[in-house]
């Protein structure tokens, strides 16, 4: 469990909290990407092709500081995290399902 039920308990205070499952940082990243709220649409939602994501190490979790405003500043790119830099069989799978491409470089023409 990535929040613990003490969090929890007060986040509650502050409103509704829904859990999203994940037994480590890499699986509730992959979780919270898939996740969208029926009822106010809170959440990334993405489960089909056409997206960017964001990935860190989850050896050096503070780059997420770094890469959450430069996500911000293009397409607005959901956080995926590597476990120890490493794809896990289950964001491999998920990345072959989402199939993420560009359908123009994001080079630009050199």
């Amino acid at each position: 469990m990535v929040v613990s039920e003490k969090v929890e308990k007060e986040l509650k205070k502050l409103g509704n909290v829904t859990r999203i499952k994940g037994e480590n940082p890499s699986e509730a990243g992959l979780e919270f990407t898939q996740f969208q709220d029926g009822e106010n649409g809170f959440g990334w939602g993405i489960n089909n092709p056409g997206h960017g994501f964001s990935f860190i190490s989850s050896e050096t979790p503070i780059f997420s500081l770094v890469t959450a405003p430069l996500a911000h500043l293009g397409k607005h790119a959901p956080l995926l995290v590597l476990e120890k830099g490493d794809i896990t069989e289950n964001v491999d799978r998920y990345l072959a399902k989402v199939k993420p491409v560009f359908e123009e470089s994001p080079m630009g023409t050199l």
